[in-house]
């Protein structure tokens, strides 16, 4: 049995159990890993089918369509986790050479502050977070970035499409694939996770599940993805 993403929680526990691990394949992950997890099953299923089988992909609380992730904090007007704003605004501005000025991408004090406090390197997330000192769009995003025609917004929507999980491949229809999210999770809406999944179901994948907690926020979910991969890993036939 092989592991990716979160696995030595549940490697830990099925060694308690005596569980041989055999030549089962299992992808897993949470929040940042959920996005990992679901971006290995597609790089599986479009280069190395046939090869490779991976028995089941559990994805959690995870973003898998920028596009729809920002469109949704953008009517909202919150994110939590708002330290991942100008870390993916500035990745993509930077790694795939858009040249957006950016005055046209923040607001004060993020705009004259981003290459201390994100670009340096020096600060851990919440470090980040603390020095924005908001969890509101509308205090990190110039202005301009709320109008949809907007040239800039439409860069950053365009490149986000091009690395997007919800579109533009096909899955294994015979794929076994459990989305967990909570439906109140505001710092990954849960928006682009109902998109995922059902992208998974319009492509024709029939043992695709998706759980969608009505209460409880990002990390709720995952205990019921870790306890349910657990569970099934132990008992896998």
């Amino acid at each position: 049995m092989h592991f990716y993403e979160g696995e030595v929680y549940e490697v830990g526990i099925l060694d308690e159990l005596g569980k041989p691990y055999g030549d089962l394949l299992f992808c897993l992950g949470y929040s940042a890993g959920g996005h990992g997890a679901m971006a290995i099953q597609k790089y599986v299923d479009t280069h190395c089918r046939g090869e490779i089988k991976i028995n089941k992909t559990y994805a959690g609380g995870g973003a898998y369509d920028l596009r729809s992730l920002f469109e949704e904090g953008f009517k909202i007007n919150l994110f939590n986790y708002i330290c991942a704003i100008p870390l993916l605004t500035i990745g993509f501005n930077e790694n795939s050479r858009l040249d957006i000025p950016y005055e046209n991408l923040f607001k004060s004090p993020l705009l004259e502050n981003y290459d201390e406090w994100i670009v340096s390197k020096k600060y851990g997330e919440s470090q980040i977070s603390e020095f924005m000192g908001t969890n509101l769009l509308s205090d990190v995003f110039a202005d301009n970035l709320f109008d949809e025609n907007d040239a800039s917004r439409q860069k950053l929507m365009i490149e986000f499409d091009k690395n997007t999980l919800t579109s533009g491949w096909t899955p294994d229809r015979d794929a076994n694939i459990l989305i967990v999210h909570a439906l109140q999770d505001t710092y990954v809406p849960v928006v682009s996770a109902l998109d995922m999944h059902q992208y998974l179901k319009d492509q024709g994948v029939t043992n695709v599940e998706g759980v969608f907690l009505e209460e409880g926020d990002h990390e709720d979910a995952m205990p019921l993805m870790i306890a349910r991969a657990i569970f099934e890993m132990a008992t896998w036939r």
